[in-house]
């Protein structure tokens, strides 16, 4: 912050623009986000991504090891390669979306692969080792890898000089998922006692999630 005040300093201030209230930026903001259909769809998926996201983050570990059998360490382990291939994932779902020639057709696969993930995770007891581990990477690699496209799809979709305050206005959404995911998730398990079925559940944020991108994506090849 001090540098950036230091090397901003001098730069000249333009006094014709009027200073608004946080509140009314905030109301003009979401206002923009609610008239337009793509940004309410992104803000949705923004929700419903981030609340399996992290709701995945926080009990991958705890699943391996109650349901799994897994040690601490192993099941640690394999944590640490999800949270890899999530990095991996932010390049790679960007580079499919260039590809595909559509960020919302690759939201609504990531959406598909998310669901179809957590589902499997119902029956994560019955699987062997390896399979755990390979849908549990999988679903690192889109559960945390789908953020690049979804703001580049914003940043497409904002109108011309408010995509910072648009983006900022959609993230709204996703930082709500982020605190009602988890708490949601450990609700759901003290209901049912059964993690499985918590990510059973969550499954159908993904399902959501793959029919309104898909639903975006065809209003916009419609037009």
């Amino acid at each position: 912050m001090a540098l950036l005040a230091l090397s901003h300093a001098t730069e000249p201030v333009d006094r014709s623009v009027s200073a608004r209230s946080l509140i009314r930026g905030f109301r003009d903001e979401q206002g923009i986000i609610w008239k337009n259909g793509k940004l309410r769809t992104l803000s949705f998926l923004g929700f419903a991504y981030s609340a399996t996201q992290l709701s995945l983050s926080a009990f991958a570990v705890v699943t391996l090891v109650h349901d799994g059998g897994w040690s601490l360490l192993a099941a640690g382990s394999v944590a640490a390669v999800m949270q890899f291939a999530g990095a991996f994932g932010r390049i790679f779902w960007g580079v499919v979306a260039d590809k595909v020639g559509g960020g919302f057709k690759t939201l609504a696969l990531l959406g598909a692969l998310i669901g179809l993930g957590f589902a499997a995770l119902f029956w994560i007891t019955d699987m062997p080792g390896a399979v755990q581990v390979a849908v549990l990477v999988m679903l690192g690699m889109t559960t945390i890898g789908w953020n690049g496209v979804l703001l580049a799809e914003v940043a497409h979709n904002a109108p011309e000089g408010r995509i910072g305050a648009i983006t900022g206005g959609v993230l709204v959404y996703t930082f709500i998922g982020v605190i009602v995911g988890p708490s949601s998730f450990a609700s759901l398990y003290m209901v049912t006692g059964h993690y499985g079925a918590s990510f059973l559940v969550f499954s159908l944020l993904g399902f959501s999630g793959m029919v309104a991108a898909w639903r975006s994506h065809a209003a916009s090849r419609s037009k």
